[in-house]
């Protein structure tokens, strides 16, 4: 890190703190709530303000949570469970084959899709994976099953996207209940995606980045070094590969990148210091925030490691291995890095404010 990057302590700036108490593995950042999943299955829905709404013990870690049509679908251990968005009240559960990887869910659809998949401890190896869709009474309306585990999954209106890893590699695509593969880069396999309105990124693990838009598919790049995370941004493309950051432009072309190869995840957010968007990275027990020309510009230190990070809008989130939950909204970002940046005294009153205000909302 630059020594002279601003940085700041998450309790100083957060917007809320919360606590689950297991290591936090998923986190549901909605316009007015915030529902955060805990590897032993502890689940807690807020308001966006803070204040609790119901609470939920699951059969096993929450590996995934989707929200639409006022029910919240996890997938925990090998069950799909619906739960009222209201009140957290249990409404059916489904188990599947293997453990429950993924679940979504689109708005007015009444559809539920969900993937499993079934690893050999002898072979070292998934074995065996299944797309599923239940509607929202639980009842189960289709079940396809395949040899290779699908590391990206786009849900479309009128179809289903399975990024695949190998042997096939290629996608899965599924069209009025007809599941087809189709080739996307040969020998090598889908790692990670992003959906979109009607596209569908996929970075693969020898580091090319592949693309599907109204049905057609096309390999934007292909970089030196595996890909792991990829997303749409307002400039174009962000991946992490195993190198470090880089920012590509629609088709493709690097426009910038640096060499911090210890990246674990990111998410494209508010600017600590201007109205711009920024790419807000976890490196070790650091949330660091980067412009689009991939140079540092603020950082915010946690008191543990991040295990799950989110955003939506002005508002992220923040899950820790130790169970804690850091809400940060952008205005408040930027008054506390402005504070700091002048100096001044009313950034220390302000500082000092937020603390009471952290301990009281703690209790």
């Amino acid at each position: 890190m630059k020594g002279d990057t601003p940085v700041l302590d998450a309790e100083s700036c957060a917007w809320m703190v919360r606590r689950l108490p297991d290591r936090i593995s998923c986190i549901e950042l909605l316009d007015e709530f915030i529902i955060a999943g805990d590897w032993s299955g502890d689940i807690s829905c807020w308001t966006s303000d803070g204040d609790p709404v119901w609470e939920y013990s699951a059969p096993d870690r929450v590996s995934s949570i989707a929200v639409a049509d006022d029910i919240v679908v996890i997938a925990s251990g090998i069950d799909v469970v619906a739960l009222s968005m209201s009140d957290g009240q249990e409404l059916w559960r489904q188990k599947l084959e293997g453990s429950a990887d993924e679940v979504f869910s689109i708005p007015g659809s009444g559809m539920i899709h969900a993937t499993s998949s079934v690893f050999d401890i002898e072979h070292g190896d998934f074995m065996e994976s299944a797309y599923w869709r239940f509607d929202n009474s639980g009842d189960l309306m289709v079940v396809h099953r395949f040899d290779e585990r699908p590391w990206h999954v786009s849900v479309e209106p009128d179809s289903v996207l399975l990024g695949l890893g190998r042997p096939r590699c290629g996608m899965l695509v599924l069209r009025e209940d007809v599941l087809e593969w189709e080739g996307l880069v040969d020998d090598d396999p889908v790692a990670c995606g992003m959906q979109g309105v009607g596209r569908t990124i996929m970075g693969h693990s020898k580091g090319a980045v592949s693309i599907v838009e109204n049905g057609i598919k096309n390999i934007l790049t292909e970089l030196d070094v595996g890909i792991e995370s990829i997303s749409f941004i307002e400039t174009g493309i962000s991946v992490i590969a195993e190198d470090g950051l880089q920012i590509l432009d629609q088709d493709g072309g690097v426009l910038a990148s640096n060499d911090i190869s210890t990246i674990s995840d990111s998410v494209e957010s508010f600017s600590p210091i201007d109205e711009e968007s920024s790419i807000w990275a976890s490196i070790g027990n650091r949330l660091v925030s980067f412009n689009m020309e991939c140079q540092e510009i603020a950082v915010i230190e946690l008191r543990a490691p991040p295990s799950s990070l989110t955003a939506n809008g002005n508002m992220m989130a923040v899950g820790l291995e130790d169970g804690a939950v850091y809400v940060f909204q952008s205005e408040l970002i930027r008054r506390r890095f402005a504070a700091m940046n002048s100096g001044s005294s009313e950034g220390d009153s302000n500082r000092s404010a937020m603390l009471d205000k952290l301990r009281r909302l703690r209790e």
